[in-house]
């Protein structure tokens, strides 16, 4: 049908042309100049005559410009017939192809609507943007967040995974982290929909978190997007988090200190699509809740992915809490810690052990004649030189702050000893009674210097071994987290050792007593009346 149509088209635009061509032709015909008889020119008389062929070529001279300008005329006229011919001739092939387009675009859906009465994957999904089928998929506006048939919030369940944990820096107070959320969630609208991941709206719903604590290194990678269960339309979103984030620590008590490795995410209702083309908040409407996944025989809420070693630290647990704020302008806080104890036998070997021995070493001076004061002083100041110049050690492990750690009290402590010597050995060169004198003041000296020592030692001592039965139930426990070792790749029995450990940290936040554990239910209520009281502050 359609070739019939083009050839007729084609037809009657190739006569036009012909008649068109067929009359410019006859018009050249009647514009020619019909042949005149010679003329001649009399002299006397000054008239034209026949036969005369000068006088001829003066007539056809006068008449050769309006010939030229017919044939200018006549050949635009062509030109503009032939440009009229070509664009007829495009603009029927353009319509002939829109026909054929047009009625094989109704063929297609006519079939396409036939499947869909016979099949069962058309099924109607009622949502909030409306009641629409699957050959709507990629036509409705996905970005809108999801809304539960009950119109409460969707509740977005997650976990965390660690995979890397390096480069704690005291200085700096930043640590080198790869962290990973992972989000699952139901969207009512995708619910009975025979749909894979691959057939994902580009511009579906999903949540995001933004960690507050992250340095300007740090980069957040969107990993994946899912679809766990298409009956259900339960989705999953995974996001890292890979760079330094800011960690900072409590060093009074170092180096038998703990550090809290917290990782703080905040969220008013943050979402993201899945290829990234919206973004945004809701402080205005709660869309969802956080829920970890405590409960979940299948999956840890936490998982250990890096071994559990570390430089300078051991590993002893984990805790985290969500607070999720009726109020939707206040945020979501999910906090994780990763508890940590510092290995302080490097800084009692480089350091402590160092000003010791230097205090033990400025008993000598108390051997020399008491008279002889340049002798001791000679002494006394070489070490005091020595103590000086251990505190630029000690500087650079620790970062400006404004009080002292134990590191600095012991130091202070030591050239404090060092100080007094000094000046006991003056008074010493100009008492009466220089040799009992002499004793006096060694002993005096150096029990002032070890009382000191005893009473800034044993307090974080003793704080750091709560510390550590805090999250170590046993002997055996800590015992395995030993095992671990300052370097080298940790065996697969002492990782689960370690993830065992860490679990074990946090479930006494969710059990009632010595009963059973709460109930999921229990823990969200416990949960909220938790959280109420940390918005309150």
């Amino acid at each position: 049908m359609d070739g019939d149509e083009e050839s007729g088209f084609a037809n009657n635009n190739n006569e036009e042309e012909e008649k068109s061509l067929s009359d410019i032709s006859q018009q050249d015909e009647e514009d020619k100049p019909h042949k005149r008889p010679s003329m001649t020119m009399d002299h006397s008389e000054g008239t034209l005559e026949p036969g005369n062929s000068q006088r001829s070529r003066i007539s056809i001279v006068s008449e050769l410009p309006d010939v030229i300008n017919s044939a200018r005329t006549r050949r635009a006229t062509v030109e503009s017939l032939g440009a009229r011919s070509a664009a007829s001739n495009r603009r029927a092939t353009i319509e002939s192809l829109q026909r054929r387009s047009t009625v094989e675009s109704l063929s297609s859906r006519s079939a396409f609507g036939n499947s869909k009465n016979m099949s069962t994957r058309f099924h109607s999904v009622k949502s909030n943007i409306g009641s629409y089928g699957d050959d709507d998929l990629f036509s409705g506006e996905y970005w809108i967040p999801p809304q539960n048939d009950d119109n409460l919030p969707i509740v977005v369940d997650f976990r965390c995974a660690c995979f890397k944990l390096t480069d704690v820096s005291t200085v700096q107070f930043t640590t080198l982290i790869k962290f990973v959320l992972v989000f699952e969630w139901v969207d009512p609208r995708l619910r009975g929909m025979p749909i894979t991941t691959n057939d994902l709206p580009a511009d579906l719903w999903g949540p995001d978190m933004i960690l507050e604590n992250a340095q300007n290194d740090c980069r957040i990678i969107y990993d994946s997007f899912s679809l766990l269960d298409a009956n259900e339309g339960r989705l999953k979103r995974t996001i890292t988090y890979h760079g330094h984030i800011f960690t900072p620590m409590g060093l009074v008590d170092f180096p038998f200190d703990s550090a809290d490795l917290g990782l703080k995410f905040i969220s008013i209702n943050n979402w993201r699509t899945l290829d990234g083309s919206r973004q945004g908040n809701d402080p205005v409407q709660q869309i969802y809740i956080l829920r970890p996944m405590l409960d979940r025989d299948d999956v840890d809420f936490f998982l250990l992915g890096w071994g559990g070693k570390l430089q300078e630290f051991n590993v002893l647990g984990w805790s985290q809490n969500v607070a999720n704020p009726s109020n939707p302008s206040i945020p979501i806080v999910f906090k994780f810690d990763i508890h940590l104890m510092r290995k302080s036998l490097f800084y009692i070997y480089k350091v402590l052990f160092p000003m010791w021995l230097i205090t033990i070493t400025s008993m000598a001076s108390f051997a020399i004649d008491p008279l002889d004061i340049q002798g001791r002083l000679e002494v006394l100041f070489t070490l005091l030189l020595s103590t000086i110049a251990m505190v630029y050690v000690v500087q650079e492990s620790i970062p400006k702050i404004s009080f002292l750690t134990l590191v600095d009290k012991i130091v202070n402590v030591t050239l404090l000893n060092l100080a007094l010597s000094v000046l006991f050995s003056f008074i010493i060169s100009v008492s009466d009674n220089p040799g009992d004198l002499n004793w006096i003041f060694a002993f005096v000296n150096q029990g002032l210097y070890w009382i000191l020592n005893i009473l800034f030692m044993v307090p974080p001592l003793l704080r750091y071994r709560r510390k550590v039965q805090k999250y170590v139930k046993d002997q055996q426990e800590l015992e395995e987290i030993r095992r671990l070792g300052p370097s080298g790749t940790a065996l697969l029995d002492n990782r689960q050792s370690v993830h065992m450990t860490m679990r074990q940290s946090f479930k006494k936040k969710f059990v009632k007593g010595r009963g059973a554990p709460l109930s999921r239910e229990e823990q969200l209520v416990a949960g909220h009346n938790t959280r109420t009281s940390y918005n309150n502050k």
